[in-house]
C-alpha cells in the first residue's frame, strides 16, 4: 500500500472534525430554536374546550386561570371599547324596553273600556259623572299594575342576563390542576378547597375529572364522585361554593348546524409548528454521509491481511447501514407524518462513531491478535479471526436490527395504543427481569455486578430492557398529577425495583433511573417538597448501599483517592485521563491509540478512547448529539397533546441523555465510575439493541398528534 493506515488516519482527522462540527452546529442550532418556539407557542390552552364558571351567591369564592395575567394587558388596552360596547347594549335593550312599555301602554288604553266592569252602566245610572270617574281610576290602577308586573318581567330578564355576562370562561390545559394552591392552573381562592382539589386532563382524545384526594368534594350533574368521571359538553362541575359548565364548542357548534372556526385556529398552530420541524437539515445530512463513508472505507481499505475474507461482508453490511439510514432521513418522516429527522440524524453520528471505534478495536492493532499471530499455531490464528470477526459481526448486526425495527417500532407507536395497554405488563415484568438477572446471572461477575444472562452462544443484559419498561411505568403513573394514594404505591414499587438494582449491585443504573424519575416526577406534578425528601431519601439509600456493598466501596474509593495515587480503584480513570491527555483537541487519528492500556476501553471507558483517537472537539460533540436527543424528547414532551405521550417522551429522551452524562462523568473523574455504557457507541448488543428500541419509541411517539389536529397538513398534502 503507497501510505500505512497510521499516516493517513492522522491526515483525515482534519476532515473528520469538519464533518462532525458542521453536522453538531446546524442540529444544534436546530434543535435549540425549534424548542424555543415550542416553549413559547406550545403551551397554550386546548383549542376548542374551557370552562364556564357560573356565579352562585354574593360570597361565591374568587376565580383566577392560568391564562389571566396573559390577558390582563389585552383586557387594558380594550378596557374602554368593551365597557362602552357593554353600554351600547343595555341602551339598546332598556330603548326596546322602554318602545315594549310604550306600545303594553297604548294596548291598555286602547282597551280602557273593557277594563269598566258591569257595574259601569248600573253606576251611570244613579250619577253618570261618578260612574265615569270611578271606571278611570280602576282602568288607571289595572293598567299600572299590569305596567309594574311587565316592568318586573323585563328586570329580572335583564338581570338574568347580567348573571349570564359575569360568567367567567376558564382555559383548561391537556392537564388542568384545579386548587387554591398558587401552583394550580385555575386558582380558587377559597378555605373550602383543597390545595389540589381536582385534576382535569386529556388521554386518548377523551376528557376526564377526578378528585386530589378522598377528602376533595366533587359532584358532576349533581352525582358525588370519588375516581376518574369522562366529561361530556355541557356537564356541571360542582366544588364547594362553585360549579363549573364544561363546555365542548365543537359540539355546541354541531347542535347548532354551523361549522367550527376553532378547529381552524387550532390546525394553524400546529402547523406553524410542523413548518418549523420539517426543515431540513440538508448540510448535517451530507456531512453525515460524508463521515460514513470516511470512515468505513478506511477500516475496509486497511483491513488486515487476515481479515480479507471478510472484506466484502463488511462492505455489504457498512453499505446496508447506511443506506437504511439514509432511507429513513429521506422518506421515513414522509410514511410516519411528523417524523424527527434531527433525531435521527443525531443517532445516526453516534452509531457511526461506534461502528468506526468498535470495527477499529477488532481488526486493527490488537495486541491479543498479535499474540495469537506470533504464535505461527494456524489453528490460533483462525480463532482469533473468528473471534474478532464474530464480535464485530454481532455489533453490527445489533446495529441493523435496531434500525430494522425503528421503522416497525415507530409505526406500531404511532398508530396505536400499545404502550399504554403494556403499561401493567411492565409494573410486572420489570423486577422479574432484575430477579431473572439476580438469579440466572450469578457466576458471571464482571467488576462485581452479575448483569448478563447466557442463553446458548450469546449473553442477554436484561437491565438494558428493563429501563425501557421502567420508563413506561413511570409515564403511565405521571401522565397527569396522581392522587397520593396512587403516588405511594408507585414510590413502593419503584423502592422494590432500585433496591433489586443495587442486589445485583448495578449502580449505573440507579443513576440514571433516579435523576429521571424526578425531573419526570417534577414536570408533570410540580411537586418541589415531595421531591425534595425523595432526593433526601436517595441520599440514604445510597450511604446504605455503600455500607453493604463492597462494590459501591471500591468505586467510591477509587473516585475519592483520584488525585492522591494509583490504584487498583482508580487506575481505569486514571489511564482514561491519560489517554485523553495524549489526545488533544485534535486526536491521534483512528487507530493511533493505544486503548488496550484501558481496561474495559471497549464498553465502560469508550468515551476516553474517542477523545484519544479523535479529540476532544469531537468528544464534546458527541456531547452534543446527547443534548439534540433531550432537546428534541424535551420539545415532543411540550407539543405532545395527552399526558402519557408527554411524560413517555420525556422519560425517555432523559434516560438516555443522563446514561450519556453518567459515563462521560465516570471517565472523565467527575463522579464515581458506575459500568454504564455509552449508549450508540459501547460495545454490546444487548445495550446497542436496547437504545435503538427507545429511539424507535421517541419517533413514534414524536409522530402522535392530536386527533384532528392534521387534517389541514393532510388535505394540503394531497
Amino acid at each position: 500500500m503507497p501510505f500505512r493506515m497510521p499516516d493517513i488516519a492522522y491526515l483525515l482527522r482534519y476532515l473528520v472534525l469538519v464533518f462532525v462540527l458542521i453536522g453538531t452546529i446546524q442540529m444544534l442550532k436546530l434543535a435549540i430554536s425549534e424548542y424555543r418556539w415550542s416553549l413559547r407557542h406550545a403551551l397554550r390552552p386546548a383549542r376548542g374546550y374551557f370552562l364556564l364558571a357560573l356565579p352562585g351567591t354574593a360570597m361565591s369564592p374568587k376565580v383566577r386561570d392560568r391564562e389571566e395575567k396573559r390577558r390582563f394587558h389585552l383586557r387594558e388596552r380594550l378596557k374602554e371599547a368593551a365597557a362602552a360596547e357593554i353600554e351600547d347594549t343595555f341602551a339598546a335593550e332598556a330603548e326596546a324596553a322602554f318602545q315594549k312599555q310604550d306600545a303594553f301602554r297604548h294596548k291598555l288604553l286602547e282597551h280602557q273600556s273593557l277594563l269598566t266592569g258591569s257595574d259601569f252602566f248600573q253606576d251611570f245610572d244613579r250619577n253618570p259623572r261618578q260612574a265615569f270617574d270611578s271606571a278611570r281610576r280602576r282602568a288607571d290602577a289595572n293598567m299600572v299594575a299590569q305596567l309594574r308586573a311587565h316592568e318586573a318581567e323585563i328586570a329580572r330578564d335583564q338581570a338574568e342576563a347580567r348573571e349570564r355576562a359575569r360568567a367567567k370562561t376558564l382555559a383548561i390545559y391537556p392537564t388542568t390542576v384545579i386548587g387554591r394552591e398558587a401552583s394550580s392552573d385555575i386558582r380558587v381562592y377559597s378555605r373550602s378547597m383543597r390545595k389540589r382539589h381536582a385534576v382535569i386532563y386529556r388521554y386518548d382524545g377523551e376528557w376526564f375529572i377526578r378528585p386530589q384526594s378522598h377528602r376533595a368534594e366533587l359532584r358532576i350533574n349533581g352525582q358525588s364522585v370519588d375516581r376518574e368521571t369522562a366529561l361530556r359538553n355541557h356537564d356541571r362541575i360542582e366544588l364547594p361554593g362553585l360549579v363549573f359548565e364544561f363546555i365542548d364548542e365543537r359540539q355546541v357548534a354541531a347542535e347548532a348546524g354551523l361549522d367550527y372556526a376553532g378547529a381552524q385556529v387550532d390546525d394553524a398552530y400546529f402547523l406553524d409548528a410542523l413548518r418549523v420541524s420539517t426543515k431540513m437539515p440538508f448540510l448535517a445530512f451530507l456531512c453525515f454521509n460524508l463521515l460514513s463513508i470516511l470512515c468505513f472505507g478506511l477500516i475496509t481499505y486497511y483491513l488486515p491481511n487476515e481479515f480479507l475474507a471478510n472484506q466484502e461482508l463488511l462492505i455489504g453490511l457498512f453499505s446496508a447501514y447506511l443506506v437504511l439510514m439514509d432511507f429513513y432521513f429521506l422518506f421515513l418522516p414522509k410514511i410516519l407524518r411528523y417524523g424527527d429527522r434531527l433525531l435521527l440524524l443525531a443517532l445516526g453520528y453516534l452509531s457511526t462513531l461506534g461502528l468506526a471505534l468498535q470495527a477499529r478495536f477488532c481488526f486493527y492493532r490488537n495486541p491479543w491478535f498479535v499474540r495469537e499471530t506470533a504464535s505461527g499455531d494456524p489453528k490460533r490464528m483462525a480463532a482469533a479471526v473468528k473471534l474478532l470477526s464474530n464480535r464485530f459481526i454481532v455489533q453490527v448486526g445489533a446495529v441493523l436490527l435496531g434500525a430494522t425495527l425503528l421503522f416497525v417500532i415507530a409505526l406500531l407507536i404511532k398508530k396505536t395504543l400499545l404502550l399504554e395497554k403494556l403499561s401493567m405488563v411492565c409494573l410486572i415484568i420489570t423486577p422479574l427481569f432484575l430477579l431473572a438477572t439476580k438469579v440466572l446471572g450469578h457466576g458471571m461477575e464482571d467488576n462485581g455486578a452479575d448483569l448478563w444472562i447466557r442463553v446458548g452462544p450469546i449473553t442477554i443484559q436484561l437491565t438494558e430492557f428493563a429501563k425501557i419498561s421502567y420508563a413506561i411505568v413511570l409515564a403511565t403513573f405521571f401522565k397527569n398529577r396522581p392522587k397520593l394514594s396512587t403516588q405511594v404505591f408507585f414510590a413502593i414499587w419503584a423502592a422494590l425495583v432500585f433496591f433489586l438494582i443495587m442486589l445485583l449491585p448495578d449502580l449505573g443504573s440507579a443513576m440514571i433511573l433516579l435523576p429521571t424519575t424526578l425531573i419526570v416526577f417534577i414536570a408533570m406534578t410540580s411537586e418541589f417538597f415531595k421531591a425534595a425528601l425523595v432526593l433526601v431519601a436517595s441520599g440514604a439509600a445510597g450511604s446504605l448501599a455503600y455500607l453493604l456493598f463492597p462494590h459501591v466501596q471500591r468505586r467510591i474509593s477509587g473516585w475519592t483517592s483520584l488525585w492522591q495515587e494509583v490504584n487498583d480503584q482508580n487506575a481505569q480513570i486514571i489511564y482514561g485521563l491519560q489517554g485523553m491527555a495524549r489526545g488533544g483537541l485534535l486526536g491521534r487519528g483512528i487507530g493511533n491509540g493505544n486503548p488496550w492500556g484501558i481496561p474495559l476501553f471497549n464498553s465502560d471507558m469508550v468515551f476516553a478512547i474517542v477523545v484519544e483517537e479523535l479529540g476532544l472537539i469531537v468528544g464534546l460533540c458527541c456531547v452534543l448529539f446527547y443534548a439534540t436527543i433531550w432537546l428534541r424528547s424535551a420539545r415532543g414532551a411540550l407539543l405532545a397533546r395527552d399526558g402519557f405521550s408527554s411524560s413517555l417522551i420525556l422519560g425517555l429522551g432523559t434516560m438516555t441523555f443522563m446514561e450519556a452524562v453518567v459515563v462521560i462523568g465516570g471517565t472523565t473523574g467527575l463522579i464515581p465510575l458506575t459500568g454504564a455504557t455509552l449508549p450508540f457507541i459501547a460495545r454490546g448488543g444487548s445495550s446497542i439493541l436496547a437504545k435503538w428500541i427507545v429511539l424507535a419509541l421517541l419517533f413514534g411517539l414524536l409522530a402522535r398528534q392530536e386527533a384532528g389536529a392534521n387534517r389541514q397538513y393532510l388535505e394540503a398534502e394531497r
